[in-house]
């Protein structure tokens, strides 16, 4: 019976030994695990929340080449709003109106033409009316 016991008590002894030689290195996976889900974490939500940041995850990349607002003949040059409004927290969603810079021909319809640049990649086109939203996306 006793030898029972004591086979039990160094078992136990044994178990709580490992148990204990082995916690440091789980910790230490632990803390590394949770850093770079930490990292991750704060990465994913400055790409959703993007524009209350920047947009680092996209907008940055968008390089407006030429913008210009109005009809052949009276247009301004919108490239300094736009990209600015890229970067704001609407940047998903940008209003085609004379906000961007000004009236160019009072009491006509209006269009805008970008010419923008997805990081280093071709140059693409596109066009709105007055009054649309567009949305210019490098994903």
């Amino acid at each position: 019976m006793t030898t029972t016991r004591t086979a039990l008590f160094v078992r136990s002894l044994l178990g709580a030994v490992a148990l204990t030689t082995l916690a440091p290195s789980a910790l230490a996976q632990s803390a590394e695990y949770r850093r770079g889900y930490d990292a991750g974490y704060r990465d994913g939500q400055a790409a959703v929340a993007g524009g209350q940041q920047g947009r680092p995850g996209w907008a940055s990349r968008v390089r407006v080449d030429e913008a210009l607002y109005g009809v052949r003949g009276a247009q301004c040059d919108a490239r300094a709003s736009l990209q600015q409004r890229l970067s704001g927290p609407d940047g998903y969603g940008i209003i085609v109106d004379n906000s961007l810079c000004g009236d160019p021909l009072p009491g006509q319809p209006k269009v805008l033409t970008i010419r923008y640049r997805c990081g280093n990649g071709l140059p693409q086109r596109t066009v709105a009316p007055e009054g649309s939203t567009i949305a210019l996306d490098c994903r």
